[in-house]
């Protein structure tokens, strides 16, 4: 675990980073009044050299300064292997997730420490969900839609790599058969996928093709109450399992690899994921 003494945060600007919703701000407070811990999964965009050394870091936009800080601050201290591209050293940029550990001292400030640290070979950044069928919505219909794309140079999908890999409606925890059921789902989810933006790999200073799979589920009407989790049918829970890893369309690439006790942690397993509950949407992790 990586920390650092001048990387120190004061509880208010840990608060407002944390706290990104109201079940969120409730467990953020109840640990700082318990003088406990605080972990939290942040991103950043890392720039490597051939010779493995960081040559920049841009923190995610939105966060505060004292945020932002500490987390470039620790990203520098990460150790990369560099990357490769036809089994010669080059220059790269990804996207880097990591484990923060923000822990109290007597004075009311968090020292911030890096746990594990990943690199992801692509990211979705943006992703405003799809509008939630109002005829499904009345009926108290719900829907699983996994797509694949690719990732195209400007972040955005590649119209032609568009495929609906596996579907489903349900009604409660019973699944509907009937092919029609879950056509306004996979609609709803392709009216939106233009909007979806991704930030792929750089190798040698050229975007990544990357195949990427993204499962969008409808939560209907009821579907769980405020603090319990989804109630859904097994069929459906089985699908929305960690999905195959992004696949890169191009051969003789190797991305920069963190090294040392960093890479060792486990960290947690993540996807990009959208949710829609009626008209509300909860995003899921990057990819």
């Amino acid at each position: 675990m990586r920390t650092d003494p001048l990387l120190r945060v004061l509880l208010p600007c840990l608060l407002a980073f944390l706290a990104t919703s109201a079940h969120a701000a409730g467990t953020v407070t109840e640990a700082a009044a318990e003088n406990a811990p605080i972990e939290r999964t942040v991103w950043a965009w890392v720039a490597v050299d051939a010779a493995g050394a960081i040559t920049a870091v841009e923190a995610d936009a939105g966060q505060n300064a004292a945020i932002a800080e500490a987390v470039t601050g620790l990203v520098k201290q990460v150790p990369f292997a560099p990357a490769a591209l036809a089994g010669n050293p080059v220059a790269s940029a990804v996207p880097l997730e990591i484990g923060l550990r923000f822990t109290p001292d007597a004075a009311g400030e968090y020292a911030a420490a890096l746990t594990w640290a990943r690199v992801h070979t692509v990211r979705m950044t943006d992703s405003p969900p799809p509008r939630y069928p109002m005829d499904e919505v009345r009926r108290g219909i719900g829907g699983y839609v996994l797509t694949s794309l690719v990732v195209a140079g400007e972040g955005q999908a590649d119209p032609a790599s568009l495929a609906t890999v596996d579907q489903i409606a349900f009604e409660g925890r019973r699944v509907l058969t009937s092919a029609d059921a879950v056509v306004p789902f996979v609609e709803a989810t392709r009216a939106v996928l233009p909007q979806w933006r991704f930030r792929a790999a750089e190798i040698d200073g050229e975007a990544l093709p990357v195949r990427v799979h993204v499962p969008t589920t409808f939560h209907p009407p009821l579907s769980r109450r405020p603090g319990e989790p989804t109630r859904l049918p097994e069929s459906v829970s089985t699908r929305q399992l960690p999905q195959p890893e992004p696949q890169v369309l191009r051969d003789g690439v190797v991305l920069p690899a963190v090294t040392g006790a960093l890479a060792l942690a486990v960290p947690p397993a993540t996807n990009a994921e959208v949710e829609v509950v009626s008209s509300r949407l909860r995003r899921g992790a990057g990819q």
